[in-house]
């Protein structure tokens, strides 16, 4: 049995949530957010917080009767069928507890086509998307009294998983029907990127130190090393499977020499990436500084992405670089969600050596984790 708060957000709108777990009305959605379209409305689940049963935000709560009882229980039905706009706490018992393990699965597995924090530099090993894409459709099929007609599409694969439409909170996946956090329009469908979506990174790809330039790569300018270094990037400013979700995957390196100030930028290339990346999707690196921000485009060079920008000014405290697709991610001043990322790759990091079971691992995830023992 859980406690649930019945409340009413907004008018037309009647929300079920268990006491700190996220609604579709969040204005800024975490990372770990599992969104669910389903009939009548939207559930949702903290990834991290272990959350077992769903909040859910309703804009159809006649339609929602059809499963309501099932995930909630009786009683819960009730209230909203009846409901006369009060705010109240209610016990929730699912009638169909099997139902709403599944339902967390399919959240989940929707949660991973976009956000799977795929790495070479973390070792996390990249989900073979067909794979995914046909586990989402055989759980949609068992959750058809709750998401039939609206998260009962496949995943998509790559060029799929971006997105076009509003901008908000949660901005729609055209092709899977979820809605990811703080992704921005404009993002594009290059579905020419799907077929190299599935591969797995091998020993091949190298690790960290092969592509850090702090590390002691070779840079094209020339005089002393006045600064370097390698940090992490906003996983809301690229689409999924360009960049390595790493946590030191961009790495930079400033030279003076000639007069010349030259700035090197590399980042790691996700190990599924694909060999081709239509132009309007190719990602860029933001320089800021204590005078004035720049840009660099990055191409691809062997598993890495690179850049480089060569300017005559003496370019002082360079405080950050930062990895992005134009036209994706929130707009306004970025924050610090390195935490939460970090939280994530140990989660996921957990859940492949068997050690995190709160929600049932994935057919795809156990057959990632058994190509990443082989090496």
């Amino acid at each position: 049995m859980t406690t649930i708060r019945l409340d009413h957000p907004a008018a037309g709108i009647v929300t079920l949530r268990p006491d700190g777990a996220p609604t579709a009305l969040d204005a800024a959605p975490a990372l770990d957010t599992l969104v669910l379209e389903v009939t009548g409305g939207h559930l949702t689940w903290s990834l991290l917080a272990g959350q077992r049963l769903p909040a859910a935000t309703l804009d159809d709560t006649e339609a929602a009767q059809d499963w309501l009882w099932a995930v909630y229980g009786e009683n819960t039905a009730l209230a909203v069928a009846d409901d006369e706009g009060h705010h109240r706490d209610l016990t929730a018992t699912p009638a169909r507890p099997e139902l709403v393990i599944a339902l967390h699965r399919l959240a989940y597995a929707h949660w991973a086509s976009r956000w799977w924090p795929a790495s070479t530099v973390e070792s996390i090993p990249a989900l073979d998307q067909a794979a995914l894409a046909k586990e989402i459709a055989e759980l949609s099929e068992v959750c058809e009294t709750v998401v039939s007609g609206a998260d009962d599409h496949s995943a998509a694969s790559l060029g799929g998983q971006l997105t076009t439409g509003s901008g908000g909170a949660f901005a729609r996946d055209e092709q899977s029907g979820t809605h990811h956090p703080g992704q921005a329009p404009n993002s594009g469908h290059p579905d020419e990127l799907a077929p190299a979506r599935g591969r797995e990174a091998s020993p091949r790809d190298g690790r960290a130190e092969d592509y850090a330039l702090a590390a002691g790569g070779e840079t094209s300018g020339t005089g002393p090393a006045l600064a370097s270094g390698d940090g992490d990037w906003d996983w809301r400013c690229c689409p999924p499977g360009l960049v390595d979700a790493g946590a030191r995957s961009v790495s930079w390196q400033v030279r003076r020499g000639g007069g010349v100030t030259t700035v090197v930028v590399s980042a790691v290339a996700a190990p599924d990436c694909p060999r081709t990346v239509p132009v309007h999707l190719l990602p860029m690196a933001r320089l800021r500084t204590a005078d004035s921000p720049a840009e660099i485009p990055l191409s691809r060079r062997g598993d890495a992405w690179i850049g480089e920008l060569r300017t005559p000014a003496a370019i002082q405290n360079l405080v950050s670089v930062a990895v992005f697709v134009p036209g994706v991610g929130p707009v306004g001043p970025p924050t610090d969600e390195s935490p939460l990322r970090e939280s994530i790759r140990e989660h996921i990091r957990l859940r492949l050596a068997g050690a995190q079971q709160d929600i049932p691992l994935l057919a795809v995830e156990l057959a990632a984790a058994d190509n990443d023992s082989d090496y």
